[in-house]
C-alpha cells in the first residue's frame, strides 16, 4: 500500500497521516517524540526524534484490520489519492515524499547512516536561515535511517528567528545554526564539543563563504580546542571559487586534510591540495538525460519601473543591490506587464505546454491568474491561504487542464511535476540560489521522468540601475534566441561562455556580455573581460562578495574613476539615481568605446568607495598566454599550414582558451590568423630573432624624434556638428543620396574626446548614439576632406550597425565625396589634393592614405 504525499509542510502532515492510519488503537508508551520548541511567537525550529527501526509503535491492539483500512482510505482521500480496496500485506505502508536529490540530500543520508548513528554530533552551518530550514526538513525526511534500540536524532535550529545557543544541550545531536549566531556564541560551541561522545562533524552549506571572517573564527575555535575529540569538516557548494584568487586558494586549502587551519604554511601552494572528491558537469547530466536541455530566452516588457523610484528605493538598491518591497508592489500591480506575460504564453502555447509561473508574491499569483483566465487560458495558483493546494497541484500533474499553475518559490517545496515543459520567471531577482531553485523545477530530464526540453522564459523590464539575473547566468549551454525578430545589433555580438572551473568569474563575465553592445570588428578574444574589481561588504551580518568586470577598452577609465572618488568621497552624490549616475559616467567614460559600463556597476563601485571598502583588482593572467596578437608575432615566421597545428596544441593545453572560444578551435584559429594577416600585410615582418641579430650587430634602427601634431586652441578648429551636416547633406541642404541612398542615417551626438586617445581616430558608440573623434586630429595639419571622411566613416557605422567592416560597408565607404568647401581647401593644402580620374575612388583612397601615414610625420599621442 502506498500513501503518497503531494505536499510537504515541515513533514508534520506526513507524521500525522501515519498516526491517523491507526486511530482507535489502545494507547501505549511510544519511543517517538516531537518537540518543536518556541520561536518568537510561533511554534517551530526544534524537533526531537527517538527512533527504533524507523517510525514504530507497540504491537497493534484494540483495533481491527477493517478499522485500519477505513482509516487508511480516509487518509488517502485527504491527500488526494485513490483509496485502497484492501490491505497489502499486514500493514505494508509506504510514505513517498517527492523531493530533490541535491547535495543536502546526499549529505544528510550519509551523515545519518555513518556518523550520527555512530554517536557523532552534527553542526550544520549556513549564512541564511532559509537554507537551514531546507536542511532541517531533509534530515527530518531521512530520520527513519536511524537504526538500533538506543539510536536517536534530536534536531534544533539556532538563529535570531528560532532558538538561542543557550538552548543547545547534550540532548541535541544535530544543530543547525547560522554562522553569525555561532560566531557570537563560541563558548557554547566549545561546550557542544566538550559534551560530544565521539566528536563533531561540521558541515558548511554554500562552502564558498568559508573564507569569511565569521566562519574562520568558528573553524579556529573548533580545531584549536578539539583535544581528544574528532573534528571533521565537510563543505557543500556548487561554486567552489571566490572572486578573489587568494581567497579561492585559501578555500581549497581549508578542505584538505593536509592543511593546518590553525598554523597554515605560507610556503605551501594551493596546487598541493586536492579537496574535490566528486565533480559532475551540467552538460554531462543533460547528455545522460537526467536533466532537460534548457532553452533560456527573455521577453522585454519595455516597462520602466525606475522612472517612479523614490529616494528610499534608490538607497535600498545601493545598500542591498535588490528591489525594495514598494517597487515589487508596483510590478505586481502592473496590468500591462501581466497582459504581456499572458499574451506571450498564448502566442507559444503549443511549444510551452504545461507551464509553471513564478510570481513575486501571493497578490501577484492572484492577479496573474485572473489575467490568464481572462484571456481564455485554464490556470490556477497555489497560495498559503488556499486549503486546496494538494488538489490544485494534483490536477496540474494528472489532467490536461489547467495548463498553467502559478506560485511563489517558497510554496513549491516538495512540489514535483515531471510534466513541466516551461518555467516563466516573472519575478526580477539578484539572488542566485533563488534563481537556481526556480529553474530547477523545470529541468527534470527523461531519465528522471521529465521532459527532453525545458523552456526557461525570463520577463525583463527596462532597468538601468538594477540588474536582474536570468537563467543564462547559471546555465552552461548556448543561449537559444526565441525572438524571431531580434533588434539590430552591431557585429561582433558577445559570445556566450560556458561554465568551467572559473565558474563564478565566467558567469559574471557572461552576464555582462549578454547585456552589452560590442563595437564592430571585435575579436572573440577581445570580448572576454580584461580584468575585474572585487570587494567584500557586510550585509545584515553576512559577508557578501561583489565584483565588477572590465573590458580592455574600459580599464583606464575605471582606474581614473576609482582613484578620483577615493580621494574625493564627498563628491559621490547622496542619491545614486539615473541622473547622478549618468553624470558620473560621462564625466569619466565619455571617451570610452562600447561597451560602456553598466549603471548598476557604477552604483556598486560608488557604494563600495563610499563605505571605504578595499577594492581589489585582478587580471586574467592566463589570458596573456593566448592573446592572438602576441601569438601572431611569436609565430610570424611560420606559414599558415605550420601555424595551425601549433595553435591546436596551445588550444588543447589551455582550458581558459577553450572557455573563451566556446570549445570551437576554429574560432581561436580565426582570431590568431586575423592578427597574423594584419602583421604580414602591413610590412611589419621583422621577427624577434631578426631584431635580436640587428642589436648584436650594432645595426639598430635610429629612433627619429618626430614633432608633435599641432592642435587648434580649445574651442577653435573643426566644428564637428557642421562637418557631420556636410557629410549627410549636399550644399543645397538635400540629403546626400550618394552617401545615404536608403534615407537619412540615425541622429548621433558627435564631439571630440576630452583628451588625446592612443587607441582610435574615431568611434561610433551604439549604446548611447554617440560618435567621438580623437581630439589629436583637431589640427591645422589635417585637411578638411580627411575629417569629413573620418566622420562619414563613423556615421556609416551608425547607419549600418550590423555590418562592421564587411563588403557592403566598404562599397559604401568608397563612394565618399567631400563637400565643395573641403574640395576647394584640398587644392590649397600644403601637399595639394585634386581629384584624379586615374585613381579609383580617389577621395576614399587619399583620405585613408593620409590617416594611415600621419604617424610617420607627427607624434599624435600627446597634445601640444
Amino acid at each position: 500500500m502506498k500513501i503518497k504525499f503531494k505536499e510537504q509542510q515541515f513533514q508534520i502532515d506526513a507524521v500525522q497521516s501515519v498516526v491517523d492510519c491507526f486511530r482507535g488503537q489502545v494507547n501505549k508508551s511510544s519511543r517517538f517524540t516531537l518537540d518543536r520548541g518556541r520561536a518568537k511567537g510561533e511554534i517551530g525550529g526544534q524537533r526531537s526524534f527517538l527512533i527504533a527501526e524507523g517510525f514504530k509503535n507497540k504491537p497493534i491492539t484494540g483495533i481491527s484490520d477493517a478499522d485500519i483500512l477505513k482509516n487508511i482510505r480516509e487518509v488517502q482521500l485527504r491527500n488526494g489519492l485513490k483509496p485502497s480496496d484492501k490491505l497489502e500485506g499486514k500493514y505494508n505502508l509506504t510514505i513517498e515524499m517527492e523531493t530533490g536529490a541535491g547535495k543536502t540530500t546526499v549529505a544528510a543520508h550519509w551523515l545519518i547512516r555513518k556518523y550520527i548513528h555512530e554517536g557523532y554530533r552534527v553542526l550544520w552551518l549556513s549564512h541564511r536561515v532559509e537554507l537551514l530550514e531546507q536542511a532541517f526538513d531533509t534530515f527530518n525526511y531521512f530520520s527513519y535511517l536511524i537504526q538500533g534500540e538506543d539510536s536517536y536524532m534530536n534536531m534544533i535550529i539556532v538563529s535570531g528567528k528560532y532558538n538561542s545557543w543557550s538552548s543547545v544541550d547534550n540532548r541535541y545531536n544535530v544543530v543547525f545554526s547560522t554562522d553569525r549566531s555561532t560566531a557570537l556564541n563560541l563558548n557554547y560551541l566549545e561546550l557542544m564539543m566538550s559534551q560530544s561522545d565521539k566528536g563533531i562533524f561540521a558541515v558548511i552549506d554554500e562552502a564558498h563563504h568559508t573564507v569569511a571572517s565569521q566562519y574562520r573564527s568558528i573553524l579556529n575555535t573548533m580545531f584549536s580546542n578539539k583535544g581528544e575529540k574528532d573534528i571533521k569538516l565537510l563543505g557543500l557548494t556548487a561554486t567552489p571559487v571566490r572572486m578573489n584568487p587568494d581567497e579561492t586558494q585559501l578555500l581549497w586549502r581549508i578542505y584538505d586534510d593536509n592543511f593546518d587551519i590553525i598554523k597554515p604554511s605560507k610556503k605551501t601552494q594551493a596546487s598541493e591540495y586536492n579537496s574535490i572528491i566528486y565533480e559532475v558537469s551540467q552538460n554531462q547530466l543533460i547528455q545522460e538525460n537526467i536533466l532537460s536541455k534548457p532553452h533560456p530566452s527573455t521577453v522585454n516588457t519595455k516597462i520602466d519601473f525606475e522612472a517612479e523610484f523614490t529616494e528610499d528605493d534608490y538607497k535600498y538598491l545601493e545598500q542591498f543591490g535588490d528591489l525594495g518591497q514598494d517597487v515589487l508592489n508596483k510590478i505586481t500591480n502592473s496590468s500591462l506587464r501581466n497582459k504581456i506575460i499572458v499574451q506571450h504564453y498564448k502566442e507559444n502555447i503549443k511549444k510551452y505546454g504545461k507551464t509553471l509561473v513564478f510570481a513575486i508574491d501571493i497578490a501577484h499569483c492572484i492577479t496573474l491568474n485572473e489575467e490568464f483566465r481572462k484571456q481564455g487560458i485554464e490556470s490556477d495558483f497555489v497560495a498559503y491561504t488556499e486549503g486546496n493546494n494538494a488538489e490544485v497541484i494534483e490536477n496540474f500533474k494528472s489532467t490536461d487542464e489547467p495548463q498553467v499553475i502559478i506560485s511563489v518559490i517558497k510554496l513549491t517545496e516538495g512540489f514535483d511535476a515531471p510534466n513541466i515543459q516551461t518555467v516563466f520567471l516573472t519575478s526580477p531577482t539578484r539572488s542566485e540560489p533563488l534563481l537556481r531553485q526556480m529553474i530547477g523545477r523545470g529541468l527534470r530530464g527523461p531519465k528522471a521522468g521529465g521532459t527532453e526540453d525545458a523552456y526557461l522564459v525570463t520577463f525583463v523590464d527596462t532597468w538601468k540601475l538594477f540588474k536582474p539575473l536570468d537563467p543564462g547566468y547559471i546555465l552552461d549551454v548556448e543561449k537559444v534566441i526565441e525572438d524571431p525578430k531580434p533588434e539590430p545589433k552591431p557585429s561582433g555580438v558577445p559570445i556566450l561562455i560556458p561554465m568551467d572551473e572559473f565558474e563564478k568569474i565566467v558567469k559574471a563575465a557572461y552576464e555582462l556580455l549578454l547585456t552589452k553592445p560590442i563595437s564592430y570588428d571585435f575579436t572573440i578574444f577581445e570580448t572576454f573581460p580584461h580584468s575585474w574589481y572585487q570587494w567584500t561588504r557586510e550585509e545584515e551580518g553576512e559577508e557578501r562578495e561583489d565584483l565588477v568586470f572590465i573590458f580592455e577598452n574600459q580599464y583606464e577609465f575605471y582606474k581614473d574613476f576609482i582613484e578620483y572618488y577615493q580621494k574625493n568621497k564627498k563628491e559621490i552624490p547622496e542619491i545614486l539615481n539615473e541622473e547622478t549616475i549618468g553624470e558620473m559616467l560621462y564625466k569619466f567614460f565619455d571617451d570610452c568605446s562600447d561597451p560602456l559600463p553598466d549603471y548598476n556597476d557604477i552604483i556598486k563601485l560608488a557604494g563600495a568607495i563610499r563605505r571605504g571598502e578595499r577594492i581589489n583588482h585582478f587580471t586574467f593572467k592566463e589570458k596573456e598566454k593566448i592573446d592572438p596578437a602576441t601569438l601572431a608575432w611569436k609565430y610570424i615566421d611560420l606559414g599558415p599550414l605550420e601555424l595551425k597545428p601549433k595553435l591546436r596544441e596551445i588550444y588543447d593545453d589551455n582550458k581558459l582558451c577553450r572557455i573563451i572560444y566556446k570549445n570551437i578551435f576554429e574560432n581561436f584559429l580565426e582570431d590568431v590568423m586575423k592578427e597574423w594577416i594584419k602583421i604580414t600585410t602591413t610590412g611589419k615582418t621583422i621577427s624577434k630573432e631578426t631584431e635580436k641579430d640587428k642589436i648584436e650587430e650594432g645595426k639598430e634602427e635610429k629612433v627619429i624624434d618626430l614633432p608633435i601634431l599641432p592642435q587648434y586652441p580649445e574651442g577653435a578648429g573643426y566644428d564637428l556638428d557642421e562637418i557631420m551636416e556636410s557629410v549627410i547633406y549636399t550644399d543645397k541642404n538635400f540629403l546626400n543620396k550618394v552617401h545615404f541612398p536608403n534615407g537619412e542615417p540615425p541622429k548621433y551626438r558627435i564631439s571630440f574626446t576630452s583628451k588625446t586617445r592612443k587607441t582610435y581616430f574615431g568611434i561610433c558608440r551604439y549604446s548611447d548614439k554617440t560618435i567621438k573623434i580623437n581630439r589629436a586630429l583637431n589640427s591645422p595639419k589635417l585637411p578638411r576632406f580627411v575629417m569629413e571622411f573620418l566622420v562619414y566613416h563613423e556615421v556609416l557605422h551608425a547607419d549600418m550597425p550590423n555590418n562592421g567592416h564587411d563588403k557592403l560597408f566598404r562599397e559604401r565607404e568608397r563612394k565618399f565625396i567631400p563637400s565643395k568647401i573641403a574640395e576647394k581647401e584640398a587644392k590649397e593644402f600644403e601637399d595639394g589634393y585634386e581629384y584624379d580620374t586615374n585613381v579609383s575612388y580617389y577621395w576614399y583612397t587619399v583620405s585613408n592614405q593620409f590617416l594611415d601615414t600621419i604617424h610617420w610625420d607627427y607624434k599624435i599621442d600627446a597634445v601640444k
